[in-house]
């Protein structure tokens, strides 16, 4: 347990930057109906929102990935390994718990619950499954990832950088009529879990157990 707390206290800026809005968040997902969340949004829907937030969800897919991956091979082998680890994990995760609640995703609970289409964002694809929207996978994979950023980066300023993307993915989801408020919720909170549960058991890698990111930055100190 020492190891633990002892852990707990020297990461504990990110994981209240990432506990806080999670436990604050469910005040407003237990007090409300479900879709509330995602219809409060839809008034402020604009071209210039809509492209901000998309860039945001992309933050977990394909390219974003890759040039993460690509980047840690420059810092260190071990990051890249735990990096493909941690998505692999959070997936499986995320997609085992889908099957297990099989919980509809917005666009097919408004029109089956509350007899109206849902307003769509132009080029983004809607999601009508019925089985797939909790937790949500975007969320728990960009916790995880920016999770694990955010505990080997050495700076406050780059943890509470990693945990506002990570946030900021999240939130998106909500944005774009993808998830519910409570699909975000516990994405982040298993990710948030997952990277502190990976960084905590691969620790011994390291012939140190301090942050192993060293940016050099033309300001400030390294």
């Amino acid at each position: 347990m020492q190891g633990f707390w002892t852990f707990w206290q020297k990461h504990q800026l990110y994981f209240h930057l990432m506990l806080w809005p999670i436990l604050l968040g469910w005040i407003p997902a237990l007090l409300f109906d479900k879709g509330d969340g995602v219809h409060f949004f839809l008034d402020f829907r604009g071209p210039k929102l809509n492209l901000f937030f998309r860039l945001f969800t992309q933050a977990t897919e394909g390219f974003a990935l890759l040039f993460c991956f690509g980047a840690l091979l420059f810092i260190r082998l071990r990051y890249s390994l735990l990096f493909v680890f941690g998505t692999g994990l959070s997936l499986v995760l995320s997609q085992g718990l889908k099957l297990f609640f099989q919980f509809p995703r917005p666009q097919p609970y408004f029109l089956h619950f509350r007899g109206e289409v849902l307003a769509a964002i132009e080029h983004l694809p809607q999601k009508t499954s019925w089985v797939s929207s909790f937790p949500s996978g975007h969320s728990m994979v960009s916790a995880c990832l920016f999770g694990l950023l955010a505990l080997w980066s050495p700076r406050p300023s780059l943890q509470v950088f990693f945990a506002l993307i990570a946030l900021g993915v999240a939130f998106s989801r909500v944005y774009l009529g993808q998830h519910f408020l409570q699909d975000i919720l516990s994405g982040c909170a298993w990710g948030s879990l997952l990277a502190g549960l990976i960084h905590y058991f691969s620790q011994d890698w390291a012939k140190t157990g301090g942050p192993m990111i060293q940016l050099r930055l033309p300001f400030g100190k390294n």
